[in-house]
């Protein structure tokens, strides 16, 4: 079973660095023992449910919660009164390298929805979505980028950045298989390159501001390394 690192914790609620492959609630597809709730059994957060969705391929910040605290938490959010910040690796530049992505999003399919297989498009009929980004370091044939979600929608930022032309590297779903291939082979990134760095939140009994962070995991920060030097100018 996979190792469940806690950044935060008190009485009423926690901050894990969720791994990669873990899905967040059990479903169809997933695997005995392979959700967050087993993970939260094994860490001795037993009473802790997750307050938010991070898709199952995505690592990093999760905020956990007793059920006390349940409530004011999900209008946190429903208020965007909640902000996540992720590290993405995607195809290309960002041109402009900071910028705001607006497009609506809508299951397209719901049939593989209902499997548990979330296909999600951009379509002027869908619901509103918006997406804040920042480029950190730009190489040749990818970039590392600061995503901001000004909104919930699932998928989001893979489908927002695939819009754009630049897919994510390692999304088996919205993703450029050229790309993957290229990363698998030369740099060995065998997983989505999709990181919750971050959560900023007021917290919902003592009023003080928190600001967690989750490092890259190894096998993220290795693959940077490998990377040939930047583009300059």
């Amino acid at each position: 079973m996979a190792h469940l690192p806690i950044l935060f914790r008190d009485r009423w609620l926690a901050v894990v660095d969720k791994p990669a492959g873990v899905a967040v609630h059990g479903g169809s597809g997933v695997a005995a023992g392979a959700t967050l709730l087993a993970l939260l059994r094994e860490a001795g957060l037993d009473d802790y449910a997750p307050a938010h969705r991070l898709d199952r391929a995505t690592s990093g910040c999760l905020l956990v919660a007793r059920p006390e605290v349940a409530e004011p938490l999900r209008r946190a959010f429903a208020a965007h009164r909640v902000e996540k910040r992720y590290l993405a690796l995607c195809q290309g530049q960002m041109e402009p390298p900071t910028g705001r992505i607006e497009a609506p999003l809508v299951r397209a399919d719901p049939a593989a929805a209902d499997a548990g297989r979330h296909k999600v498009a951009v379509d002027p009929a869908g619901r509103p979505a918006a997406t804040r980004y920042r480029t950190v370091t730009a190489w040749r044939q990818a970039s590392l980028v600061e995503l901001v979600p000004e909104s919930g929608r699932t998928h989001q930022l893979r489908v927002h950045l695939a819009h754009l032309g630049h897919p994510l590297a390692g999304d088996r779903r919205y993703g450029s298989p050229p790309f993957n291939r290229l990363m698998a082979r030369r740099y060995g990134l065998t997983r989505l390159f999709l990181h919750a760095t971050e959560l900023r939140l007021t917290h919902p009994t003592t009023g003080v501001e928190l600001a967690v962070q989750a490092p890259l995991a190894a096998e993220l920060e290795a693959l940077l390394a490998a990377l040939p030097p930047p583009r300059r100018g």
